[in-house]
């Protein structure tokens, strides 16, 4: 079978250790093939593609510490290439070991499609992405998503090109790809402090960490429920007028009940009141 993969291994250090001070994910971009298709036509320009466009999707949310791709043994990745999925996950999630990563996400291209249109002077491009998370710990999969992306979904001149087809087909997985990034990894702030004369709190997260004012935050309490953590929604956040900080940011709890709330949690235990990146639908 022809594709190529690509890995994410994401060493996540929030929220996964709630509670923790917030510290950027250590991110491993590794990008392996399967070596019967390492000589197809046009997938050099799908992998330069995608590899630019994930790259800078991670690096532009701000919550990563990226890895370089020469902390992993690619060469021993692609030998167990032959021998199945499992073998290739197994040797992926020991290298994750290594690394300190806590998280990998695999996303197997399953569907290329490159063509000359009929008038001879254009070109059409077709891409189905699998993308799937794995826990280093249980190396269970714990969460999937399939992108899909083609040249003719984005209205304008057709691509003259095979590499400008290729490359508008990667452009239309992009928003997906940040979706998924934001649901599957959402910011997970302490609490430094509060104020309660003006019912406002300070959190421990601003632009250096990725956080913007179209963010939606929620104040919440982390509790053990059957022996697994859960977090309560407390009090809905808005940011204060003094705006959006670097390193730390000052946020408002309008409503009077939720803020009675929110106190009466923070006062019992610090350590289990956070904000969290609020990405429910």
């Amino acid at each position: 079978m022809r594709y190529f993969i690509l890995l994410f291994c994401l060493g996540v250090l929030m929220p996964a250790a709630w509670g923790q001070t917030v510290t950027k994910k250590k991110l491993g971009f590794v990008p392996y093939t399967d070596p019967d298709f390492a000589e197809a036509e046009y997938r050099e320009a799908v992998y330069k593609s995608m590899y630019e466009s994930a790259l800078r999707i991670f690096i532009n949310t701000q919550r990563f510490i990226i890895l370089d791709r020469g902390s992993f043994n690619i060469l021993k990745i692609e030998k167990e290439f032959q021998k199945g999925d499992d073998l290739i996950n197994s040797e992926i999630i020991q290298q994750g070991k290594i690394l300190a990563a806590e998280i990998l996400a695999v996303a197997k291209i399953t569907t290329l499609s490159v063509e000359l249109n009929d008038d001879a002077k254009s070109y059409s491009a077709f891409i189905i992405c699998e993308f799937k998370q794995i826990d280093v710990e249980s190396g269970k999969a714990v969460a999937a998503l399939q992108l899909q992306g083609s040249s003719s979904d984005l209205i304008g001149k057709k691509p003259a090109s095979a590499d400008e087809a290729i490359a508008r087909a990667v452009k239309k997985m992009e928003k997906d790809l940040e979706n998924w990034v934001r649901q599957s990894f959402p910011l997970a702030m302490n609490v430094l402090d509060v104020v309660e004369s003006d019912m406002t709190l300070i959190v421990e997260g601003g632009r250096e960490t990725g956080l913007d004012k179209q963010y939606k935050l929620r104040a919440v309490q982390v509790r053990m429920v059957g022996g697994k953590k859960s977090a309560t929604t407390l009090a809905k956040l808005e940011f204060s007028k003094e705006g959006l900080g670097e390193e730390s940011t000052k946020f408002v709890i309008s409503d009077k009940n939720e803020w009675a709330a929110f106190l009466a949690a923070w006062k019992a235990d610090r350590t289990a009141v956070l904000v969290f990146e609020d990405n429910r639908k």
